[in-house]
């Protein structure tokens, strides 16, 4: 990989739209998956307490109900998250240099790399968390910096300190240009979910019913949003992490498969 000049983020998002609608075929298993167990644990978590229920409604007004499930399927949903995030990666680099992978391959990238996308992610979470704690600015200058740490750790194969070592590295004289990237992506998310629940307010006004038919609207129309957003995150990190590779260390190979 050849070393170039930083890249407006204009660029960046022009590739990163791009990249999105030509690699469908390689995006819509992983993100299916989250989607699926996003609507399975959902179902679970309202069979629980009651589909005329919210969890977090019913925490707020002092109610006491088993958490057990929720954690459990909170738990299950963040590795199945973390599996298709390191499958995305393996398969949006692999389009990006011209050698896609199949679904089998993407998807055993994903599993190799869940431990230290596991644990890449909770450091990192800890770390940014304690910056937000102590400022706001040393955790977003933080957040940053770390944003590489999971897309290193799947396409490289790296340790937890290493990854996020890496990142740092990478993302060196960035700060700007890695804030604005991701924030346009954390935005893009943020506003699909707010159409959603729009939406989601809608149909359930006019579909009326019981109580289990607005909460299977909503479950459905979130199994939705999920399927058509997971890819966004691993997308964006994919686009800055060639980026800046190439600009700042382009004899380090990317892993292949």
């Amino acid at each position: 990989m050849q070393r170039v000049a930083p890249r407006p983020v204009g660029d960046l998002l022009d590739e990163s739209v791009k990249l999105y609608r030509e690699s469908f075929a390689h995006w819509w298993l992983p993100s299916l998956a989250c989607a699926l167990a996003n609507f399975v644990l959902g179902v679970a978590i309202k069979s629980s307490i009651g589909w005329d229920r919210d969890l977090l409604t019913m925490l707020v007004g002092g109610a006491r109900p088993s958490l057990a499930p929720a954690l459990l399927a909170t738990g299950v949903l963040a590795l199945v998250t973390l599996w298709a995030y390191g499958a995305l990666y393996a398969a949006f680099d692999a389009t990006c240099r011209g050698a896609p992978l199949t679904q089998a391959q993407t998807a055993s990238i994903g599993l190799r790399a869940l431990p230290q996308l596991l644990g890449t992610a909770l450091v990192s979470s800890l770390i940014i968390s304690l910056g937000l704690v102590a400022l706001i600015v040393p955790g977003a200058y933080l957040f940053a910096r770390l944003a590489l740490g999971m897309p290193v750790a799947a396409l490289e194969r790296g340790g937890v300190f290493a990854s996020m070592s890496r990142s740092y590295a990478l993302t060196q004289g960035s700060f700007w240009r890695i804030s604005t990237a991701l924030s346009i992506a954390v935005g893009i998310t943020v506003l699909a979910a707010i159409a959603f629940g729009i939406v989601t307010e809608i149909l359930s006004w006019i579909a009326g019913g019981t109580p289990i038919v607005a909460a299977m609207i909503d479950l459905v129309l979130q199994a939705l949003q999920t399927f058509l957003t997971t890819a966004i995150t691993p997308l964006a990190g994919v686009v800055l992490y060639r980026d800046l590779k190439a600009q700042n260390d382009p004899g380090v190979p990317v892993q292949k498969s």
